[in-house]
């Protein structure tokens, strides 16, 4: 459970370097109806540009489920434009293991509220 926290505590530091640690060097990251990344270095670019468009972001856990080599994790992301306008989210993550890393992360939520955010 703590790995899990960490992760999400580290997607809401909005620095993608910092998230990516916790991903393998050719992980399988699927954002919504976003097109999939593959690898870290693509995670850290997409997130990059994402998180540019963000003040703020924070992952409210709800429940988690986890075994061996994998979790789920139901969560309300509240994301936090530049403007200041807020968007909470219900998000479900699902996070497939290789050892302590992620190697495929798939988020299921609809995204476009913040994508289709238009700022005054």
């Amino acid at each position: 459970m703590d790995n899990i926290i960490s992760i999400f505590k580290d997607a809401d530091s909005l620095v993608p370097e910092k998230f990516s640690r916790h991903l393998t060097v050719n992980v399988f990251f699927k954002f919504g109806n976003m097109p999939p990344a593959n690898g870290r270095v693509e995670v850290e670019r997409n997130l990059g540009g994402f998180f540019s468009l963000l003040k703020g972001l924070r992952h409210d856990l709800l429940k988690t489920w986890i075994d061996e080599k994998s979790a789920v994790a139901e969560a309300l992301a509240t994301y936090t434009m530049r403007d200041g306008t807020t968007y909470a989210l219900p998000v479900v993550s699902v996070l497939r293991f290789k050892g302590d890393l992620v190697e495929d992360y798939r988020i299921y939520m609809d995204v476009n509220p913040v994508l289709n955010h238009k700022t005054a």
